[in-house]
């Protein structure tokens, strides 16, 4: 029986806002949430799955017959409290809207996967991105296989310790590879720009 890693699950809409996040989420290594729920109390994600492309405002087998852009990330450290603005959209109105933040490691880029049996997910993974999806984009907490996404991604891992993931032989990706609807030209920044004083100062955040 292949055993299961702990995931975030994250839905990404596709409003320029939204999109924009995403690419700073990815440069500067960190995601957020609007504020804490009890499931995060305890939780001690290995992975997290951002997903963007699908509309989550459907019955559930709706969803199923659907695909999305999976980006596949490591989580590192625990969450902790972020006490500065740091999204775009935080720093354009000049207040935190996501201060429960975690740090992040990019893995692989997964395009037009299927969200329901075809796909690397199970239907309580996938389901759990729909409902982030109508909840703020709110992570979920699932437990599930991540040896489906490696092997999509073509990581090589010990089927046994899949948990144990070579960084040197994971894709990774950038910034420039976020395909949502077509964003207005950014400020470009300095590579290893972070503007998160805690990120900056501790980027692993270790528990």
């Amino acid at each position: 029986m292949t055993a299961n890693s702990q995931f975030l699950m994250v839905h990404v809409g596709q409003s320029t806002e939204a999109q924009r996040n995403l690419e700073h989420g990815i440069e500067t290594r960190s995601w957020g949430f609007p504020e804490s729920k009890p499931e995060y109390d305890h939780a001690r994600p290995r992975f997290a799955l951002l997903a963007t492309g699908a509309s989550p405002r459907v019955q559930l087998q709706d969803w199923l017959a659907s695909s999305a852009t999976l980006y596949l990330f490591e989580v590192r450290g625990s969450f902790y409290t972020g006490h500065a603005p740091h999204w775009p959209d935080e720093e354009a109105e000049m207040r935190i809207k996501y201060p429960l933040r975690f740090g992040i490691e990019p893995l692989a880029v997964l395009h037009d996967v299927p969200l329901g049996a075809a796909g690397p997910l199970t239907e309580a993974g996938s389901d759990a991105i729909r409902r982030s999806g109508t909840d703020r984009g709110m992570g979920k907490v699932v437990a599930m296989p991540v040896l489906p996404l490696l092997d999509l991604a073509g990581i090589p891992v010990d089927p046994d310790q899949p948990e144990n993931v070579p960084l040197d032989k994971s894709p990774g990706f950038t910034a420039d590879q976020v395909e949502g609807k077509k964003k207005p030209q950014r400020r470009r920044r300095g590579a290893g720009y972070i503007s998160d004083p805690v990120r900056a100062d501790n980027p692993c955040h270790p528990c």
